[in-house]
């Protein structure tokens, strides 16, 4: 009942709060585009830390306007069923699973929805961190379901930063402009061994922090 009564109340704010968000520019290469116009077929890979900025703008740019249903990966922790619940209020179904418990289930059942037609969104750091280090379960899913992956990520030119989180998430401040940027589709390639998994896992973290700094720079300029 206490995560029910929470989470209404978190999506309450955040669609509030988001009513006052200006939104500065959205970086989408041609590529990338043209799989979001289709209605979807890829797996989209998120910071956990932008998890909560960015479910306003999926629900509003993805679902909405796109009709691209959209089902997350939450844990099977407190934390986790808090999550699920939030994203419900927004239109999307979380999958139960994570990378320490619940993990095949969780895998299994995102690779079912892909085949459906769902986008699975994976927090790539989650559920526990480190923060910023891509896990190998993003590279499994799509290696498994032939999609590639897509990466999203938002910054604020003003924002409070939680720094005993262990995601630092962080949220804008009120009338902030929002800068959201997407990476072009990466494929990754079949029957990968756990080594080679473990390097794919590694490239796309040094692409998501490459992006990740290259926003930071675009969002604090005038």
């Amino acid at each position: 009942m206490r995560n029910k009564i929470l989470s209404l109340i978190m999506s309450l704010i955040l669609r509030f709060w988001f009513l006052f968000i200006r939104t500065k520019e959205v970086i989408v290469p041609e590529s990338t585009q043209k799989l979001i116009e289709s209605g979807g077929g890829f797996v989209l890979a998120i910071w956990h830390s932008n998890m909560a900025s960015l479910l306003v703008y999926c629900h509003k740019k993805l679902l909405k306007k796109h009709g691209i249903d959209i089902s997350p990966l939450a844990s099977h922790s407190k934390d986790g069923e808090f999550i699920s619940m939030t994203v419900a209020k927004f239109g999307f179904k979380t999958i139960r699973g994570s990378s320490s418990k619940g993990g095949a289930a969780g895998a299994i059942g995102l690779i079912r929805a892909a085949k459906s037609g769902v986008v699975p969104m994976f927090t790539v750091d989650g559920p526990k961190g480190p923060v910023y280090e891509v896990k190998p379960g993003v590279i499994e899913v799509a290696a498994l379901t032939k999609l590639p992956i897509v990466v999203l990520m938002t910054s604020f030119d003003r924002f409070k930063e939680f720094e005993k989180a262990w995601d630092k998430h962080r949220f804008p401040k009120f009338a902030a402009r929002q800068s959201l940027i997407y990476s072009e589709p990466m494929q990754i390639p079949r029957g990968l061994s756990k080594e080679e998994t473990l390097q794919e896992a590694e490239k796309l973290q040094n692409r998501m922090q490459t992006m990740w700094a290259e926003l930071e720079k675009r969002v604090q300029k005038p």
